[in-house]
């Protein structure tokens, strides 16, 4: 809930609730969500952390109060756009000739914000999610299930699976993690970039948070259903170059490192996905479901080639 006029000057106020009931079964982040206590101790601690970046001296809301009586958190942050509809609206044909370069310039800030949260001392509270391989094989054979059988046929599952096993050698970092970081959670502006919802934070591979927020820009539900008109391949591509770029990946492995996350993430997004479909009406339900099997048919391939 958002208090503030359209066309006030002054700082938006927003106070995050937790639901009483949930309406979708709960992912894997919502069962990693903090209490609403912990989430407002690691939202101040990550604030007061970035105080001494200029860059992101602002970038994090500023926690007001915490509402022990309805668990609800008040926080003060600047207006901003979310990067997840410039996406959709600087991605199309027209505007990502005209208008992607600020897309870009957000996506690399994104990234340098990252990587400036992963070196970041762990605070004592926030639980640790340590890699656990087993654990990953058997989401992704969840997830695999979900699948509906027309999309399965096109997901390469034989190499997403030794992707996965590629988990097996070497040794995995740990840092501070976002736990949601995808483009509906980064807010940008003439100002910078504000990065909201703290509510799954935890200390995992860093890894996790990049590949989410890959898989997130190429799979964009308005990218599945209206293909280029939502955003074009190259455009897409050059959003995560500079994400990745920001980020200094090459530092890291490069973009090889990713693909054990990036195989069981897309396998959970398109079951997401499939299970969102479900809930509309016959006529879109249908037309939904053929622009999720070809997506998976004609950009999946595409998509985990850039990480080959």
């Amino acid at each position: 809930m958002t208090f503030a006029r359209r066309d006030s000057t002054k700082p938006l106020y927003w106070l995050k609730a937790r639901k009483a009931v949930r309406t979708i079964p709960p992912s894997r982040r919502k069962a990693e969500q903090l209490s609403a206590d912990i989430e407002y101790r690691t939202s101040v601690a990550v604030r007061d952390y970035f105080l001494a970046f200029p860059e992101f001296d602002d970038s994090i809301p500023r926690p007001v109060r915490f509402l022990g009586d309805t668990e609800g958190i008040l926080s003060e942050y600047r207006q901003g756009r979310h990067l997840k509809d410039a996406l959709f609206s600087g991605g199309n044909l027209l505007s990502a000739q005209l208008g992607g370069h600020s897309v870009e310039v957000a996506a690399a800030a994104s990234g340098r914000w990252l990587r400036l949260l992963h070196a970041m001392p762990p605070p004592e509270w926030l639980p640790v999610h340590p890699l656990d391989l087993l654990e990953v094989r058997r989401r992704m054979g969840l997830a695999v299930e979900a699948l509906p059988p027309e999309v399965a046929a096109h997901v390469p599952l034989a190499m997403l699976e030794a992707w996965v096993a590629e988990l097996e050698t070497g040794e995995h970092r740990m840092a501070v993690s976002h736990g949601d970081f995808q483009p509906g959670n980064i807010l940008t502006s003439q100002s910078g970039i504000s990065v909201i919802d703290m509510g799954t934070a935890g200390v995992r591979p860093p890894e996790d948070d990049l590949g989410f927020f890959i898989t997130f820009v190429f799979t964009h539900k308005e990218r599945v259903a209206f293909g280029n008109a939502a955003g074009t391949r190259s455009f897409l591509r050059a959003v995560c170059d500079s994400f990745l770029e920001g980020y200094g990946i090459e530092a890291f492995g490069g973009r090889r490192a990713l693909r054990p996350y990036i195989a069981w993430l897309i396998v959970q997004r398109l079951a997401d996905m499939s299970a969102r479909i479900e809930r509309w009406p016959r006529v879109p339900r249908f037309i939904l479901r053929r622009r999720l099997v070809g997506w998976a048919r004609s950009e999946l391939p595409l998509f985990l080639k850039e990480f080959d």
